[in-house]
């Protein structure tokens, strides 16, 4: 009879203690629900449209802040991982403009300096307009070869069917914070 009931506490026990902590691979495990809500509204003004009326350029001042506020609303992250140089890497699910409903996965990376805000940002990939599912999945794979191989993603987990950007013909311009597309190679040598 003690060993059963020293066996029923112990279930009762583990049981009890079990957490359901995030992962380090999680947005919670680095930021408050507040700040996720102030980070994620930083890092859509970089990946999403500016305001109406807005040029590109301005779209970073504070007073823009409520619509990136509301905006970031639309994007949920997928998967959020800090270095040992406090660089923070991101994928996330943002809407795109289609009749199907489908998304985007964007993923990249930006540091933030002491008043928390983004001091260096890029992009390192952005999707196709393709099922969330599958934005979802095969993020993640690319998500994580980029943790393992510290920010450099191997060309092969690139795949041309579901990757738009980086392509043959772009290339991220890290001062106006967009892709761009490159001069064709006889239009260069002009």
């Amino acid at each position: 009879m003690k060993i059963l009931l020293t066996c029923f506490l112990g279930i009762i026990l583990f049981c009890g203690c079990k957490t359901d902590a995030p992962s380090t691979l999680d947005f919670a495990y680095y930021f408050s629900a507040d700040e996720q809500r102030e980070v994620l509204a930083k890092i859509t003004s970089y990946v999403y449209i500016a305001p109406p009326n807005v040029s590109k350029e301005d779209r970073f001042l504070a007073k823009h802040r409520p619509f990136y506020l509301k905006e970031s609303l639309k994007f949920q992250v997928i998967r959020f991982f800090k270095d040992e140089n406090s660089r923070y890497y991101f994928y996330l699910l943002r809407p795109a403009r289609n009749i199907n409903d489908y998304k985007r996965g964007v993923a990249g990376m930006f540091t933030l300096d002491e008043k928390g805000e983004i001091s260096l940002f890029r992009e390192f990939f952005v999707t196709k307009m393709i099922p969330e599912t599958e934005v979802v999945n095969f993020g993640k794979l690319i998500f994580d070869d980029l943790i393992k191989n510290k920010g450099s993603i191997p060309m092969t987990s690139l795949r041309e069917d579901f990757i738009e950007f980086p392509g043959i013909m772009s290339q991220y311009d890290t001062t106006m914070y967009e892709w761009t597309y490159k001069e064709p190679f006889d239009a260069q040598i002009r």
